[in-house]
């Protein structure tokens, strides 16, 4: 494996290792933050429960407590007055005076009947008279009408079909053994070995304990402050609803020295769900009541009526920006422009190691060729081994060759290296094309005539702002490199062309050799790239010559490029035309 890939390998997997690691800390920190946004969520329903909850009950138990603190004989149409006295202040007889109870003209959404059982098992209503107190009720009372006698009398009948099919003194009786174990003071401690309750359980339960015992303290309050005008000593029992087929009654027990009676009303459970609803419509526009068991204690339960608050907690909803979030967000972004900037210092540095592996390796072997020249050809030469001054001549010729090609490696080499650091030694000036010309033409016929090529040239005039020497360097390398890779051509001819164009001066060289593929024009001036090499290839150079030439075009502040041709090459190089 090439030592530059190795080192991609490693990259690939340390990036890999902090990607992982990073995702999985984000994985984990979204989770928490999910988890805990979703515990606030709960939280702030289960209060908007609460206070839900606590607006219905504020709501309605002073209706309830309004209905608790009736006396017993309200529930008669008319009942006898004690303690009457004429205008004379002489005492009346008791039951020679009868009053309207006020439930005869009560009328309510929420509570449309009033009703009473006896132990004998009589079911009648307070708002609905009977025989000659119907009579009376009707002459003068005016909100009773034979319609609405009608419609309490099929209610009554409900209520009686209700009663029928039920034993509904034994659900009371259970009731009223519910409400006195949870208003009853050895509930206040629980068992030591008894399991501890959620906080949030305890807390609840206490609150509904504590609504259920001060709603009950204002009944029975709202009960004994009227006190009865007829009979002797009675015990009212708590006003307890339940369910019963179906319809929700309200019941409470009433003992007299005669007998025990069984009151309450029937509540329209539509109604009074509409209205409790609304009043928790801005906590939860959502929620709905559903019956409960009068003895369930899980869920939200109210604590007037045995009904079940059914709000779902919502999905905490997620937003776009957290602070965690933008955390994570800047530690991939740090993440990824520190690989980013990792992998081009290394890219960077494996570039550098090849491109001096590429120098030493071509430098090394341009060098050795003329330096052996150098040894075999003097070492001949001063040993005499060549009598013959025709081959003498020819020796010599050939170390002047080959000294000037090591020179024009080590100009290349220097030239470069001074670009690279920015301290090529340009003096563009103004001057003539043909003088510009001029002064390049011998050395480029010469290296022409060397090569066996023919060098045509045609030029316009014009005025350049430009370094000669870099122009006279700039065009060597070109012809040099016609010379090399179209010498085996059958057109042995190299063009070169000047013209001036839209305030530049372009001069084009061309030959008809083998031309260059689309791959390795590419990464033609890449330093220490050359063009295509073919099997066999024995053609010098070390690339840095299209390098350096397109560096020096543009410190003159023109540019160097490859045309696209059909057949050979076109280099183009465009100096700035004087002004």
């Amino acid at each position: 494996m090439k030592p530059g890939r190795r080192w991609w390998w490693i990259f690939g997997v340390c990036a890999a290792v902090v990607a992982a690691a990073l995702g999985g800390i984000t994985v984990i920190s979204l989770r928490l933050e999910r988890a805990e946004l979703q515990a606030r969520a709960e939280s702030q329903h289960r209060e908007s429960v609460r206070l839900a909850l606590w607006n219905m009950d504020f709501w309605l138990s002073p209706f309830l407590a309004r209905e608790a603190g009736r006396t017993y004989y309200e529930y008669q149409p008319y009942y006898p007055e004690s303690r009457a006295f004429t205008s004379l202040l002489n005492a009346i007889e008791s039951g020679d005076v009868l009053t309207q109870s006020p439930l005869l003209e009560f009328r309510s959404a929420l509570f449309p009947l009033h009703f009473q059982l006896d132990a004998a098992g009589s079911l009648t209503s307070p708002q609905i008279p009977t025989g000659n107190l119907r009579d009376l009720a009707e002459a003068t009372c005016s909100l009773v009408t034979p319609p609405v006698l009608d419609e309490k009398g099929r209610l009554l009948e409900r209520v009686r079909t209700l009663f029928a099919g039920h034993d509904v003194r034994a659900q009371l009786a259970a009731a009223e053994v519910r409400i006195a174990a949870l208003l009853g003071e050895d509930q206040a401690a629980a068992p030591a070995a008894e399991a501890p309750l959620a906080a949030d359980v305890q807390q609840d339960l206490a609150w509904r304990a504590q609504n259920t015992a001060i709603a009950q303290k204002a009944v029975e309050y709202a009960a004994e402050s009227g006190e009865p005008r007829v009979g002797g000593a009675v015990r009212t029992g708590p006003l307890l609803p339940f369910w019963c087929a179906g319809e929700l009654l309200f019941l409470r027990r009433v003992k007299t020295p005669e007998q025990e009676f069984l009151q309450g009303f029937l509540a329209d459970w539509p109604a009074l769900r509409a209205a409790l609803l609304g009043q928790a419509r801005t906590l939860l526009p959502d929620a709905a009541l559903e019956p409960a068991a009068a003895d369930a204690d899980s869920g939200y339960l109210l604590t007037t009526v045995p009904a079940r608050l059914l709000a779902p907690c919502p999905p905490a909803r997620m937003p776009l920006v957290t602070p965690s979030r933008a955390a994570l967000g800047l530690s991939w972004l740090a993440a990824f422009f520190a690989l980013g900037a990792v992998a081009c210092a290394l890219r960077a540095s494996i570039a550098f190691g090849e491109r001096r592996s590429r120098f030493a390796s071509g430098v090394t072997h341009e060098l050795r060729t003329p330096l052996t020249t150098f040894r075999m050809y003097s070492e001949m030469l001063a040993e005499g081994m060549v009598p013959d001054e025709a081959r003498r001549q020819e020796y010599l010729r050939t170390l002047q060759t080959e000294a000037e090609r090591l020179s024009r490696l080590v100009e290349n080499v220097l030239a470069y290296s001074r670009a690279e650091q920015g301290r090529a030694p340009i003096q563009p000036r103004r001057i003539t094309l043909a003088e510009l010309l001029e002064r390049a033409l011998p050395q480029l016929q010469q290296r022409a005539q060397q090569s066996g090529m023919q060098l045509s040239v045609a030029q316009q005039p014009a005025e350049v702002v430009a370094d000669p020497d870099a122009v006279g360097q700039i065009l060597f390398n070109l012809v040099d490199n016609a010379c090399k890779y179209a010498n085996g051509s059958s057109q042995r001819r190299i063009e070169l062309q000047a013209a001036a164009r839209d305030g530049a001066v372009e001069i084009r060289v061309r030959d008809y050799g083998p031309g260059i593929s689309a791959a390795a024009a590419k990464r033609l001036f890449t330093p220490f790239e050359r063009g295509d090499r073919r099997p066999g290839d024995t053609i010098a150079g070390i690339g840095l010559g299209l390098a350096l030439s397109r560096d020096l075009a543009r410190a003159m502040g023109g540019n160097l490029r490859l045309d696209p041709t059909t057949d050979g090459a076109v280099f183009t190089l465009t100096i700035p035309r004087a002004g």
